[in-house]
């Protein structure tokens, strides 16, 4: 914008986002924000209403490129490739009240080391649970235990081969057994569910240091 005295001036947002007239103007109730991945090309949408700008960045093979993105209605940032890109890493880079700000994905389904970038991944490539039906008649006979995936296993001497891992959290073997640490615990709690939280980021664990 420009002021009284034609000088340009950054225009801020603040309690405008809080109103019923932004809501209006700005809610996007679409399904395709993140990264929509196919092997001939990737489109990125970010919703960003407040943003005067947003470039994407790629980063394959240790190169990285930047892509300008076009604002449409509501807000959304949208920047379509043409190539297959599963397995590169990409960030988002926001100009808000006259700065620029790094940032991963809020809708990406994958990260690298300490989330510093958002990856595209083929979502084909990951296998597909089955849900698991209960007997429970009512909702009320769950009892639920809550852990981390990382700190259920970190214990030293507890039989675990991958301590803090994925693999380590099922890890069943004669010493988990008999010290009754690690999934053997689970199992003799006499729960019904088991609640992670965290199940990726730890936000207070260096994973590159994860001791």
């Amino acid at each position: 914008m420009v002021h009284q005295f034609a000088r340009t001036a950054v225009l801020e947002y603040a309690y405008i986002t809080k109103t019923a007239r932004f809501d209006e103007c700005f809610t996007y109730e679409g399904d395709d924000l993140g990264f929509q991945y196919t092997k001939e090309k990737t489109d990125f949408a970010l919703w960003a209403p407040t943003a005067a700008k947003v470039k994407l960045e790629i980063t394959r093979h240790d190169q990285a490129q930047t892509y300008e993105m076009k604002r449409t209605d509501h807000g959304v940032y949208r920047c379509s490739l043409m190539e297959d890109l599963d397995g590169a890493s990409y960030l988002y880079i926001v100009r808000v009240n006259g700065e620029w700000k790094e940032c991963i994905d809020p809708y990406g389904i994958a990260s690298d080391t300490n989330a510093r970038h958002s990856v595209i991944v083929d979502r084909s490539r990951i296998p597909k649970v089955s849900p698991i039906n209960t007997s429970l008649h009512s909702v009320c006979d769950a009892i639920i235990y809550e852990t981390s995936v990382r700190d259920f296993t970190m214990q030293e001497g507890i039989g675990i081969t991958y301590p803090g891992k994925f693999k380590g959290f099922y890890e069943e073997n004669k010493e988990t057994t008999e010290k009754q640490t690690g999934f053997a615990y689970l199992k003799s709690l006499g729960i019904t569910h088991v609640q992670l939280m965290p199940v990726t980021d730890f936000g207070s664990v260096d994973e590159e240091h994860p001791e």
